[in-house]
């Protein structure tokens, strides 16, 4: 089997100093994507594209166009491993050291909302979903993978008003202190935590 020909990049940006070892793209409504990463040097850094398709023999192809983009120096202490954009607001980070970060994307840039430790070493995966509630309310699950793996649920602030202060998107409407509300774990044993192996009778 041959190799598939990609020819030139389209787009390149400058993004990281290190290697990328996580990336989300997500596609928002308005036909626009946004691209999540994260990276050896412990940053995070999101983009938001526009691509306009070519049409008829007359066009130039298809062509990307950066309309914003933010990044977060020393978001982590270490390499970030999992990320996660859970709306075009609300972003998750997750690091070998062992940090579960919730980020606001605003006006104000990248603001931290929360942070959870969690007790998977050497992470190499984060995954969520969404499920809705009977009430209407979204509840996010999260899983960590590394040396084991961890579940978490919780539910996320609603979206902010266009005339909230960024200041303010920090915490809900009906709770003081900062959301995301994580409400529960599974743990699953890693090979740090496993009994060692029964050794045959001689």
């Amino acid at each position: 089997m041959q190799p598939l020909a990609l020819g030139a990049p389209l787009l390149t940006i400058m993004a990281h100093s290190c290697g990328v070892n996580s990336l989300h793209v997500i596609k928002v409504p308005e036909g626009q994507y946004l691209v999540a990463s994260g990276s050896d040097d412990g940053s995070i850094h999101i983009c938001l594209l526009e691509v306009a398709l070519g049409k008829g023999e007359a066009a130039a192809g298809t062509c990307l166009q950066i309309l914003e983009r933010v990044s977060r120096p020393c978001a982590h202490a270490a390499h970030v491993t999992g990320i996660r954009v859970l709306r075009p607001d609300l972003l998750l980070s997750a690091s070998v050291d062992q940090r579960l970060t919730l980020w606001r994307w605003g006006p104000g840039g990248l603001v931290p909302l929360s942070t959870t430790f969690f007790h998977v070493p050497d992470l190499a995966e984060l995954d969520c979903w969404e499920v809705a509630e009977a009430g209407g309310e979204l509840r996010y699950y999260c899983v960590l993978c590394g040396q084991g793996l961890e579940m978490l649920c919780g539910t996320a602030p609603s979206e902010p008003s266009p005339l909230e202060a960024p200041q303010e998107w920090g915490r809900c409407a009906t709770h003081p202190s900062p959301c995301l509300s994580w409400e529960g774990t599974l743990h699953l044993g890693s090979a740090h935590h496993c009994s060692p192996c029964p050794q045959p009778a001689h």
